[in-house]
């Protein structure tokens, strides 16, 4: 368990204080962030959330994994990191483009 959330399956439109407002709603939100993509500016469609506590984290989890935000079902889950992994520009499973 981590206090730090990956959320995932997220509109293309769904904002930062969006997720915030709804993960308040189950316990004290320090930080939410929608992850975009560099070059295009839209949303990849996931996210972080990091709560004040694990219990406010496994709070958000039971009651918000499988729930509808802004016509999708959002998957909630720990978060290992609080940030998507960095690209690799140009490779793709070791072949370069």
């Amino acid at each position: 368990p981590s206090k730090v959330l990956g959320v995932f399956a997220l509109s293309i439109h769904t904002k930062e204080h969006e997720l915030e407002a709804e993960f308040s709603k189950h316990g004290k939100v320090e930080k939410a962030i929608v992850v975009y993509d560099q070059r295009s500016g839209r949303s990849r469609g996931f996210g972080f959330v990091t709560m004040a506590t694990i219990e406010d984290a496994t709070r958000c989890i039971e009651n918000l994994n499988g729930t509808e935000l802004n016509e999708r079902n959002i998957r909630v889950d720990y978060s290992v990191t609080d940030r998507a992994h960095p690209s690799t520009p140009g490779e793709y499973m070791g072949y370069h483009r």
